[in-house]
């Protein structure tokens, strides 16, 4: 997916890991995207994001989010009813899949369009108070608009591991503490699936119980499906079933797959269910027929069965109380 003007948080490298106070490259990079002094050091804050970042939060939507040692641009979009500074009675956080070739570098190319808007427009978000946030995942950049690296897969080696799991983990920790919203859903297609897959499992012990539920679409489960059909080599990756576990009892998981997915097959989806099932968590899982890799983000009874049955069930809830 394209889309026509990338906003103002160009160049940002995603999950810069800050340490110290000297202004690397990197930094500089970051620094004179955002119209802040390159040769000044940037002293690195605990929890991840710099002040300085932080304070660029802005009516555009972006917004820096410390998840542990990791910084994370997100573009937020709430309700008509919810004020940016309110604390929300859901938000979604979407995280992205590694999507086509140059997509690296236009990480919200991969957040825009159809995923976004079709959840957005609907009555469920308009007419509740529910934040919506985008979130770039570690070692993509959000581009400039302008000629893109191509697809290097150096992202790679910051992705699928039990580092960048923790990560997200943390990110959502760092939500709730801030009280962004009562309740938190997270959903992910393909690759930001399989990250939330590692989250909830690697590191379920560092969620916050706002944490209602963890949809995970078109995830692959196991790295021997992975690197079969993608030929990626993840030699860093680690397999959420062994650690299913670590699932916190009260968390609801919703598995979807497609056997009409060419790029991470079915197979693993259900497999990784059937370890959670094993485990005693709350588990689902859901099969369809003609629906593509890309279809199943935004397919109306994909959408249906696993994001707006659960924001009817929270929201409902919340009403009541």
């Amino acid at each position: 997916m394209r889309i026509s003007k990338i906003t103002s948080a160009a160049a940002v490298l995603i999950g810069l890991t800050l340490s110290g106070c000297q202004t690397s490259g990197l930094d500089k990079e970051v620094a004179r995207a955002h119209g802040l002094s390159p040769d000044t050091p940037i002293e690195a804050k605990s929890g991840g994001c710099r002040p300085e970042l932080e304070s660029l939060s802005s009516s555009d939507g972006i917004d820096f989010v410390s998840g542990g040692t990791k910084c994370f641009v997100t573009k937020v979009i709430n309700s008509p009813i919810l004020a940016s500074n309110e604390t929300a009675d859901l938000e979604i956080l979407f995280f992205h899949g590694d999507g086509s070739p140059g997509s690296r570098d236009n990480a919200l190319t991969l957040m825009e369009d159809r995923i976004r808007s079709t959840v957005t427009n609907s009555p469920l978000f308009l007419k509740n108070k529910v934040r919506y946030r985008l979130v770039a995942r570690t070692g993509f950049r959000i581009s400039g608009g302008g000629k893109t690296t191509g697809h290097t897969m150096q992202y790679q080696t910051h992705s699928y591991t039990a580092e960048s799991a923790e990560s997200i983990a943390l990110l959502l920790a760092e939500l709730d503490r801030q009280g962004s919203s009562k309740k938190f859903v997270v959903r992910g297609r393909s690759g930001g699936a399989q990250e939330i897959a590692n989250a909830i499992t690697l590191h379920g012990s560092k969620l916050p119980e706002s944490l209602d539920t963890a949809i995970i679409k078109a995830g692959w489960g196991t790295i021997q499906e992975a690197m079969s059909l993608t030929g990626w080599p993840f030699t860093n990756a680690v397999y959420p079933g062994e650690y299913a576990a670590n699932i916190p009892d009260n968390l609801k998981v919703k598995i979807a797959n497609s056997k009409n997915d060419s790029v991470t097959g079915w197979r693993g989806g259900k497999d990784l269910y059937e370890k959670f099932k094993a485990a005693g968590k709350r588990v689902s899982f859901h099969l369809y027929e003609g629906v593509s890799h890309t279809e199943i983000a935004t397919h109306p009874l994909v959408l249906e069965e696993n994001l707006y049955e659960t924001m009817r069930r929270i929201l409902d809830s919340d009403k009541d109380r």
